[in-house]
């Protein structure tokens, strides 16, 4: 049984950028923290990701270890992997 399932933005370190606390409605349902915001294809998979980190893109489903667990009891698993993008001046 999974419980309190949300979304979570990572970087590459595996530390957390910014949280969504609604499972309904997948990635793009919003309610990000931090000003985050995941932009989906009509299929509801991400194609982008906005952070006051930065800008991301080009979206892959991640393949290999995907585990960014940080407690006993909690399984993090990461479901697509984006590409920095350059800002534009």
């Amino acid at each position: 049984m999974c419980g309190n399932l949300q979304g979570v933005l990572y970087a590459n370190s595996c530390a957390v950028i910014a949280a969504s606390s609604s499972s309904a409605g997948g990635y793009c349902s919003g309610d990000w923290t931090d000003n985050a915001g995941v932009d989906c294809d009509s299929n509801g998979n991400p194609t982008g990701v906005s952070t006051e980190y930065g800008k991301f893109g080009n979206c892959q489903q991640a393949t290999g270890n995907t585990d960014c667990s940080i407690a006993p009891e909690s399984y993090y698993s990461v479901d697509y992997c984006c590409q920095p993008q350059l800002m534009e001046e």
